[in-house]
């Protein structure tokens, strides 16, 4: 009878597992991309006081051989590392064979950040609107590609961010649309954005 749950329990551990998105392969992406956006002085490590977790370091180790943790890194800084995590957890989702449709919500993600790494974002964020457009014009017999990324939606009030990732879409209307979203008098107005 023991057996039998083992077996239960080992089958149940193993589905689970499947499905499951491993923070490994994540962060060494972080660190990757991190390094070769140019930045020198901080990336992932575990965090030695909390096990099963991450925590943001400088690459310089203290007297007993730890890692310093990054306290003082700047708002953009922050920003960059928190929408390196969102956008590998994104593509790491589709590697590890999901077969749910992910849509993703972008806001503004390029708040305090310098021309260089808006320059990056924007070139993660094309990467993702690539694979939207590729899933909905690839034809299977499931409709949407699997693996990929079925809707995004970006939001952002900043011109240099919009420049950067919409000129190659601005004539793809079949897969791309473009609103304008205003405010007046507290009320909220939605308007599409078609060609002239």
């Amino acid at each position: 009878k023991l057996e039998d749950v083992n077996r239960t329990l080992a089958q149940e551990a193993t589905e689970l597992g499947a499905n499951a998105v491993s923070a490994e392969p994540v962060v060494k992406a972080i660190n990757e991309t991190i390094r070769r956006s140019g930045f020198q002085g901080f990336r992932l490590e575990w965090d030695e006081n909390d096990k099963g977790s991450y925590q943001v370091v400088y690459n310089e180790k203290d007297e007993r051989g730890n890692f310093i943790p990054a306290t003082k890194l700047s708002e953009g800084e922050t920003n960059f590392i928190a929408f390196l995590y969102f956008f590998h957890m994104v593509i790491n989702t589709d590697e590890k064979g999901s077969d749910k449709e992910s849509i993703v919500i972008i806001d503004d993600p390029v708040s305090s950040m310098d021309s260089q790494t808006l320059f990056i974002v924007s070139s993660l964020v094309k990467n993702l609107i690539d694979r939207c457009i590729n899933a909905s014009t690839i034809e299977e017999p499931t409709g949407i590609k699997k693996n990929d990324v079925a809707q995004i939606f970006i939001l952002t009030h900043n011109v240099y961010f919009h420049a950067n990732i919409t000129p190659e879409y601005e004539n793809n209307y079949k897969a791309v649309n473009f609103y304008h979203i205003s405010k007046s008098s507290n009320r909220s107005k939605v308007k599409l954005c078609t060609i002239t």
